[in-house]
């Protein structure tokens, strides 16, 4: 629900947020959309024929999950997080951040195989997705799921973490603008920092953010 500032979010969510400190020139730094929203819980069953049928469509054939974690099931908890955004021109950079998720896979569960895997799935190399997938906190994309319109992806140090910059088309207000998404963790926060702007200046504004 929208909070008039982001101290009263903050409290609605039970943390307290962090802004960046810079924006790029015409954008309004004081003047946000804020909102909170409630813890979520979920349980998903792993369905590793289905996922199977998925990778054999889009001719991935070197990627498979273990039968043995199949009608396994998934919990998830994700906690309260804070959404706050900023529009000028008709873009927007968005901020959203939540104390960090807590999942529950399965007894032998490899969590990076199976971000590997869903890579693969987006488009990645089969040597760059076992890279990100080694380097990346995989709590981060529950916050915000992986968008399915990737362009490319890097991999870029965001106040001392290592955070995964997304390449994407953004289609908004009848228009397609190129955008980016970077999602990052520290000290047991995840954050996701999107917009249509270009990648350096998401980048610039992670680094501000205190």
């Amino acid at each position: 629900m929208p909070y008039p500032t982001t101290r009263e979010a903050g409290a609605a969510a039970g943390i307290q947020v962090r802004l960046p400190a810079w924006m790029p020139a015409g954008w309004d730094i004081q003047a946000p959309a804020i909102k909170a929203g409630a813890e979520k819980a979920a349980r998903v069953t792993i369905d590793t024929a289905r996922v199977g049928q998925i990778l054999t469509s889009l001719g991935i054939e070197d990627e498979t999950l273990p039968e043995s974690i199949n009608g396994k099931a998934v919990n998830l908890h994700i906690p309260p997080m804070v959404d706050v955004k900023w529009t000028h021109n008709g873009q927007e950079i968005e901020l959203i951040q939540s104390p960090s998720p807590q999942v529950q896979f399965p007894a032998g569960t490899d969590l990076a195989a199976l971000g590997e895997i869903g890579l693969r799935i987006l488009g990645m190399s089969r040597s760059d997705a076992y890279r990100f997938a080694q380097t990346i906190d995989w709590r981060t994309t529950l916050l915000v799921p992986l968008p399915t319109n990737v362009v490319g992806f890097s991999e870029v140090n965001v106040q001392g973490s290592t955070g995964l910059m997304i390449g994407m088309v953004v289609p908004q207000g009848g228009r397609r603008y190129g955008g980016s998404m970077l999602l990052w963790s520290a000290n047991d926060r995840v954050f996701a920092l999107r917009g249509t702007i270009a990648a350096p200046d998401l980048v610039e504004i992670a680094q501000t953010i205190q």
